[in-house]
């Protein structure tokens, strides 16, 4: 019995590094694809480096040049509220300058911002802003405003290099779609050639803590979603890019669509700072006449949002190998809240749906398992007879046992048989932890006494509580050697340390989850009899 003691307290352990070497495992992200296949060109994500001079191609243009260089006397800004956003346009530069999210909302309660006004000495980062290679237009007239059907539609014109530039932004009532229609016309046959480029600003959120930007690009299959990354923000660029934009902790802005493949030769990016990056979309060289209509989200990375204006969108969340589990699960988990009102509730009963569909696999495995123990314990005798016969020959000794089960109809395998349900929750487990740890719905959502289930629990209680019901889960493993049952704290006070610093939604799930697993042991045992000798 001192052996079986031990054994359990191994199995505990060995199931501990398991644990640790999948959440590495899976937790990686998607390795970024940066090839170009060679003999084929002009594919939609192909990656390039920019050469340092134009004797190979054109450099990369990150420069604007004004005409306007003074301060305009006016701007009268336009707003546009959506069911779901405020906008807010300026004439000085055609720019969307402000950009809040009403369903999102800050520590101050009010909501989240990731377009910011900008001042005449930072006119060249206005989100939006249409430049050209010189001479950019920076004050703009405004023609319309108008709202029909669930649309909302600004206009605004300025004149500039002999062409007429044409700026015509819509937004939706229901979605974060906004859409860009450019048209550029030349005033007299000579007015020249046009090259115009487009800078969109990343979102970036003040008040979330730690918040980074990076660029996100799509792969060459055109279905998946790669980052841009730091080396290649400098010099790199893509062709014909299908998605192309940046992204923050939660937020995306990104173009999907263009009504006309060609008209954007390539995209690349420009960083400012950690709080600044910049999308730049160049198109073909303009000689005559020309009009395009370009597709941005800019939105929460919430799943449901994402897939509603184009489900490629919704790699942008890329949760790892379990990733489409976990976006699953978070579209289950919006429809719970969507029903009780709250992410705290939703999580809990979300653990438990999840432990009941399980339920009759827990059931059959547990019925296995307790009957190898009875096996065990009535022969335990002839067990320790074998272990010492075949004490120093592991081969022979596992032979031996092998097949003195195997002669009274039981399988070793089935030894293992109440780890099964463990194991086919771990794909769960991993996919709501990564999901529940950057899911901005959590962002902000209160709980009983948390305040937001996206940051750590401030007094701890959640871990601690953790801990304790993973030291009652341990004291349902028997352990006949006294001397080790101090052991069975380890576990315990580990995962303590380990979850203090975890967002409280994942910390709240994992103990929903580890509680429904106390309850399923006693439950078992004092009912049907399980884990009985």
């Amino acid at each position: 019995m001192k052996k079986q003691g031990n054994s359990g307290l191994l199995n505990v352990l060995l199931m501990g590094v398991m644990a640790f070497l999948i959440f590495k495992f899976f937790f990686s992200s998607k390795p970024v694809d940066n090839k170009s296949l060679e003999g084929r060109v002009d594919l939609s994500g192909q990656v390039f480096q920019a050469p340092v001079s134009q004797l190979e191609t054109r450099p990369l243009n990150k420069e604007i040049d004004f005409i306007d260089q003074k301060i305009p006397t006016t701007d009268h800004e336009v707003f546009v509220e959506t069911l779901l956003c405020e906008y807010t346009f300026s004439p000085n530069g055609a720019v969307l300058s402000g950009l809040d999210f009403k369903s999102h909302r800050g520590k101050d309660g009010t909501p989240l911002r990731t377009v910011y006004k900008r001042e005449f000495e930072e006119r060249e980062q206005g989100c939006f802003l249409l430049a050209f290679d010189e001479k950019t237009p920076y004050v703009y007239k405004l023609v319309d405003t108008k709202h029909e059907d669930g649309k909302h539609f600004v206009t605004f014109e300025a004149e500039a290099l002999g062409w007429v530039i044409r700026k015509t932004y819509q937004m939706n009532d229901k979605d974060y779609r906004l859409k860009l229609s450019c048209s550029f016309k030349p005033k007299t046959p000579s007015a020249g050639t046009i090259r115009p480029r487009l800078f969109v600003a990343g979102p970036f959120s003040g008040s979330v803590v730690g918040d980074k930007i990076n660029g996100v690009i799509n792969s060459l299959d055109k279905e998946g979603i790669n980052k841009v990354t730091a080396t290649q923000e400098n010099d790199y660029g893509w062709k014909l890019p299908a998605i192309f934009g940046a992204e923050d902790k939660y937020f995306l802005h990104a173009l999907y669509s263009v009504s006309n493949e060609e008209f954007i030769e390539r995209a690349y990016c420009k960083r400012l700072s950690n709080r600044g990056l910049f999308s730049i979309f160049e198109s073909k060289e303009l000689t005559e006449g020309t009009s395009v209509e370009m597709s941005f989200y800019c939105g929460p990375k919430v799943v449901a949002d994402l897939g509603a204006v184009d489900v490629r969108l919704q790699n942008v969340l890329d949760f790892g190998w379990f990733s489409k589990l976990c976006k699953w699960l978070l579209l289950v988990l919006e429809y719970l809240f969507a029903q009780l009102g709250s992410y705290g509730w939703a999580i809990m009963l979300l653990a438990f749906l999840i432990k009941l569909a399980f339920l009759p696999i827990s059931l059959l495995a547990r019925r296995k398992a307790a009957v190898v123990q009875r096996f065990e314990t009535q022969n335990a005798g002839a067990i320790q007879s074998i272990n010492i016969r075949y004490k120093g020959d592991f081969v022979k000794r596992g032979e031996a046992i092998s097949k003195f089960y195997s002669e009274n109809g039981i399988s070793q395998f089935a030894k293992m048989a109440s780890m099964v349900p463990l194991f086919l929750q771990v794909p769960f487990l991993i996919a709501l932890y990564r999901g529940l740890s950057s899911y901005i719905a959590l962002y902000q959502a209160e709980f009983l006494w948390l305040a937001d289930l996206s940051s750590k629990d401030p007094y701890y209680i959640l871990p601690a509580l953790l801990g304790v019901l993973t030291l009652m889960q341990q004291k349902t493993t028997p352990v006949a050697d006294q001397r080790a049952k101090w052991m069975a704290y380890i576990p315990s006070v580990l995962i303590v340390a380990f979850m203090a610093s975890f967002p409280a939604g994942a910390v709240l799930y994992w103990s929903m989850n580890t509680f429904l697993m106390v309850a399923e042991e006693q439950l078992m045992r004092r009912i049907f009899g399980f884990g009985r000798a």
